[in-house]
Parts: structure tokens; sequence; C-alpha cells
């Protein structure tokens, strides 16, 4: 009984996300959000990455901008901190040194190393009372990390996020938004670490599927992932799931955990502005 009940969970979840509307209507000036990814070694191309979230949502082409594709990701590319802050106990990459500069339309300059607002959260088992892995326990342990930074104010119009200095033994892969965000409409490029945003183009979205900041139009969040160099490894790779035919079972299950988690992610997002 659980696979069809999460079939009909995800689906149902998958469904309000690609049927919400949007408004034209602005709000203040922009946060723009970078969750940074390293991915396995065995991800060297955009063509495998697609593979990944085509596997997520059910193993057919159509990945790309569905909540399980999303999802699948996460798991084969874990969240990324850097050393000077605390990653969750959820499945995440070690800790290690990166930088990015954030430039708005008005001239701000930011850096990460300076300027980026660490965002701890992760997902887990118990926050929707759900055995994902069928281990028999519903668990606070079983979690991904999905941390993040922050950057504002950043003026309206043409944004420049440049990730100009690499996890080591990695470059600049490929980068996602959140499914029916509209967040995908303020990318302008996206290329060699460079991406280029124009943030008027971002919409409201007028009934949020998920209480997520990233349904605003002040806030545009960018998943960027990082594929290995040739002869890389990947930090802490004990933690990722070691088979892909395990992964249907758990990317159904944290995608659930993701839309439970949203209010709190939410909320704690708030308090901090």
């Amino acid at each position: 009984m659980r696979r069809p009940f999460l079939a009909t969970l995800s689906a149902a979840v998958l469904m309000a996300l690609l049927a919400v509307p949007a408004l034209a209507a602005h709000g203040g000036p922009p946060t723009v959000v970078v969750m940074q990814h390293v991915c396995k070694p065995e991800i060297q191309s955009e063509a495998d990455f697609k593979a990944v979230e085509d596997a997520g949502a059910g193993g057919m082409a159509g990945g790309q901008g569905t909540l399980p594709g999303l999802v699948a990701t996460v798991l084969a590319c874990p969240t990324i901190n850097l050393t000077k802050d605390t990653p969750t106990a959820g499945i995440h990459a070690d800790p290690a040194n990166f930088e990015y500069s954030v430039k708005g339309a008005s001239g701000e300059d930011y850096t990460l190393s300076a300027d980026g607002s660490f965002m701890p959260a992760k997902l887990c088992e118990a926050d929707i009372d759900l055995d994902v892995d069928g281990d028999g326990d519903k668990d606070a342990t079983t979690c991904l990390d999905v941390s993040m930074y922050g950057f504002a104010p950043v003026s309206e119009g043409k944004v420049t996020v440049t990730q100009t200095t690499p996890v080591a033994g990695t470059h600049f892969g490929t980068i996602r938004n959140t499914p029916a965000s509209t967040d995908e409409m303020a990318l302008v490029s996206a290329a060699n670490g460079k991406i280029v945003l124009d943030t008027t183009k971002d919409t409201q979205v007028s009934s949020p599927p998920l209480p997520l900041d990233e349904y605003n139009d002040d806030v545009v969040v960018l998943h960027v992932y990082n594929f290995m160099d040739a002869a890389g490894q990947m930090p802490n790779a004990s933690t990722t799931p070691s088979s892909q035919s395990s992964l249907p079972l758990v990317l159904l299950g944290f995608g659930a955990l993701l839309a439970a988690a949203g209010a709190a992610a939410f909320a704690s997002r708030r308090q901090r502005r």
C-alpha cells in the first residue's frame, strides 16, 4: 500500500504546482538566494543531470521543472555550506570554501563570505509522519539538508550572480529554480559560473502551493549545481543514496517532505528580515 499512497501524494503536489497562475505585481527590492550543490562524480554533463531529474519524475523525459525532479537532484547533488557555517544533520556534502559575488541594478556589490546570510534548514521523515526509506521508523534522522545563503536588498532590475571561486575540485554545472515559483522567468543567462537575472520578470504567485518565499516576486532562489572535475571525489559521498534503483520511493517521500517543511522555512526566513 505504501507505493500507491506515495505516488498519489506526489502527483497531487505536482499537479498543484503546475496549475498555479501568477500576477504581474511587484513588491520591494528583491532578495537573491543561492543554494549550492555538489553532484556525485558520474554527473559530468547537463545530459547526465537531466537523466537524474527524469528518473525522479518517473523515468520519462520531463523531470525538469517538477518537484520530484528537483528532489532527485538534491539527493544526487547534496548541498554544501561554507566551512564557517554549521550544516544541519541532513544529507549534505562536507563544508568547504567557495565564493560568490552579487551585483545589483543600482551598483550594490555583495560577496558570499562577507554578506551572505546563512539559512540552515533540513527536511526529515518525522516532519510528515511518513516512513520514507521503508525501515519501519518515522524518525528525525533521515533528512536532507536544504541550507542556503541570502543577499538583500538587491535593487530591482539586472542582477549578476557570479561563482567567483567554486568548491575545490568542481566547476559550475547548471542551475534550477523551485518549480512553479516563476523565478525561472527572471533568468537571462547562465554560463561559466555567471548568472544574469532580470528580476522585473519574476512575478507574484497568486495562490502559492507551498508557503515559501520564492513564490513572492521579491525573492529569487537559485539552485546552483557544481559538477566534479574528472579526477575529483565527492565530499561525504557515504551519505548519498548507493543505487539508482532505490531512488523512486525516497524521492516521492522527500517530495512530500518539501511541501510539509515549507511553512517552517517561510517563517524562519521572514523572522530574519
